[in-house]
């Protein structure tokens, strides 16, 4: 492959080697239309004398090139000139996770690599693209450290050709060390052989080396397929059972007793990290008071253009203790039955007038009071003693929880909308998209609605999510929400009322507590219920969250205890959705929705 270099295929002229593999060699290049550096992957040149070669590389190429994730390298071009076969890619300059395996990663490094590839290989598996070859060279760590896969459907593409079948020296179609059973038997595979092989990446990064090893390639291959897995912990007594747990049910023999789908996998990752975490934490530890708030003025950029989007920097005016700053506001997709909104959460800015795409409004802000710093027995995530923050004078409170009544006051009115999600019949927004913000995945899967949002910047993000609904002024709502995230900085729940002109009505819950905030006319941010730590939530596991909104009085339950009240009357009717948050960068929050039912009060 040396004689390609200096030489140009298609508008791509070749600069130098920078890889090979098995399946194919890796040169940079330089594409001059377009003034950039590009990775250019050949394959062998004699898969070009396979008559079912070249038509079985385009159709696998179209395939690879049509997917659009952010962990997934992209594809920007493939062809064929003189007998060589390329596939065209972002150069990314850095290097693979193959550079930080042999060595101990934290915790969240590990949930993050190998979550991210999971989200990736969810995306590609959903569109019917297996990519047979997981291992952690073929996992890019571009200059942020964020992940990119590459080399999908390269093994499918070669399958077939007489020098990658199994022989007596080893070579297999794939990497023998990181090779699923059914691989190895050369057998019908789904994207479970990819979840076994990503166990074998996260197997390696708990515990510094490979599960199998042997003398030659065939018998890792054998051992892979006869022998039992050696438990992580016995290299390693530290790691925590959570991930062991994750390791075994992903590298499971019988491709049945794995993960169902890589974001399962994903989901399991991130729960093992909460419980190692939850055991981690002391019973009892003291919280520093949150710091004064800058009264720092709002600045605040708009369009008015359907379809654009939204961005305001406001105060960082939430407690430090459990959401840290505001969230960046964007508006993706304004209609009325696709996604809703991703939005900034200043608070108490005072009114905004919207204005053209190209004007900025300077916002004066009133001082804002310090907030009372919590008791120094309080406790993450099970705090004994409510943390008290007297609120601002025009601030609705909830009256004290020994005043509530346990039980929801019992209605039976007609059924105004429902939904089970065993199907997307009600079209809720069924997507994955990607901005400055960060991005959200949300889809209707296994009899839930399923949304991961993760945020890209210090400013957080918000995501809502509308069907297609009618809109509503009285109502009860009901929803089972399971919520986690990689951080504790995060919200999920109910948001109803929700309309264009006037804004919307926010119920969400973390492991430990709940808020409710109003979304006005004005993009303005309001607590109407600051964040309380309530008993009633259940952490990390099935909580159900009910409304009650009858004119302009809420009443809100957690698992059928009511935890507040509210009088307002800003916004009169709209549509009912979910909303998930994540207020760190580079945390994630996945949320799992279910048994949404809207009834007459």
């Amino acid at each position: 492959m040396q004689e390609l270099i200096g030489k140009t295929i298609g508008q791509y002229r070749i600069i130098e080697q920078i890889g090979k593999g098995g399946m194919a060699t890796i040169f940079k290049a330089y594409q001059p239309s377009v003034d950039r550096y590009v990775a250019i992957k050949v394959l062998p040149l004699e898969f070009a004398k396979d008559p079912n070669f070249v038509k079985r590389f385009e159709q696998e190429a179209k395939a690879i090139a049509a997917l659009e994730h952010s962990h997934i390298l992209p594809v920007h071009d493939f062809g064929t000139q003189d007998n060589v076969n390329y596939m065209v890619m972002r150069y990314v300059p850095s290097g693979t996770l193959s550079d930080v395996m042999g060595k101990r990663a934290p915790l969240e490094k590990v949930v993050k690599y190998v979550g991210d590839v999971a989200r990736a290989l969810d995306y590609a598996h959903s569109r019917g693209v297996v990519h047979r070859d997981i291992k952690p060279s073929n996992i890019l760590l571009d200059e942020q450290g964020d992940v990119l896969l590459t080399d999908f459907g390269i093994a499918k593409m070669v399958q077939g050709a007489e020098s990658t079948q199994l022989t007596a020296t080893g070579a297999v179609l794939g990497t023998p060390a990181y090779l699923s059973p059914e691989q190895a038997k050369s057998t019908t595979i789904d994207g479970r052989s990819d979840i076994y092989s990503l166990g074998v990446v996260l197997y390696e990064l708990l515990t510094g080396q490979p599960p199998y090893q042997a003398e030659t390639p065939l018998a890792v291959v054998l051992k892979h397929l006869h022998d039992p897995l050696p438990p992580p912990r016995t290299i390693d007594p530290t790691i925590p059972e959570a991930f062991e747990r994750v390791v075994f049910k992903a590298m499971a023999k019988n491709p049945n007793d794995r993960f169902a789908t890589a974001g399962d996998m994903a989901r399991a990752l991130n729960n093992a990290l909460l419980e190692s975490q939850a055991q981690r934490r002391p019973e009892t530890t003291p919280l520093p008071a949150p710091p004064p708030v800058r009264e720092t003025p709002a600045v605040k950029t708009m369009s008015d253009a359907p379809g654009h989007t939204m961005q305001m920097a406001g105060e960082k005016s939430r407690s430090t203790l459990y959401i840290i700053g505001g969230v960046a506001l964007a508006l993706a997709c304004a209609t009325v039955c696709g996604l809703g909104l991703l939005l900034s959460r200043p608070t108490d800015t005072g009114p905004a007038t919207k204005q053209s795409a190209s004007s900025v409004v300077q916002l004066e802000t009133a001082p804002t009071a310090t907030p009372t710093a919590l008791p120094a027995t309080a406790t993450v995530p099970a705090l004994t003693d409510t943390p008290t923050v007297p609120p601002p004078a025009d601030t609705p409170t909830p009256p004290p929880a020994d005043t509530l009544p346990d039980n929801p006051v019992a209605y039976s009115g007609d059924v105004l909308f429902e939904d089970e999600f065993s199907s997307n019949a009600n079209d809720w927004p069924v997507e994955y998209h990607e901005d400055e913000l960060g991005y959200y995945d949300a889809r209707v899967e296994n009899g839930e609605y399923a949304v991961v949002v993760q945020a890209a910047t210090e400013d957080g993000h918000t995501v809502w999510f509308l069907p297609n609904s009618d809109n509503v002024e009285d109502f009860i709502a009901q929803v089972d929400v399971t919520a986690n995230a990689t951080t504790e900085n995060f919200l999920a729940g109910l948001v109803v009322r929700s309309n264009d002109e006037a804004g919307g009505y926010f119920f969400e819950i973390d492991s430990s507590g709940f808020s409710v905030a109003l979304n006005d006319a004005n993009d303005k941010w309001t607590d109407l219920v600051k964040y309380t730590v309530s008993d009633a939530i259940v952490a990390n596991e099935v909580n159900r969250l009910r409304l009650e909104a009858v004119g302009s009085s809420f009443t809100f339950y957690i698992n059928d205890q009511q935890v507040a009240t509210v009088e307002d009357a800003t916004v009169q009717q709209g549509q009912i959705g979910l909303v998930a948050e994540m207020f760190d960068k580079d945390g994630e929050t996945n949320a799992w929705f279910d048994n949404l039912q809207v009834t007459v009060p």
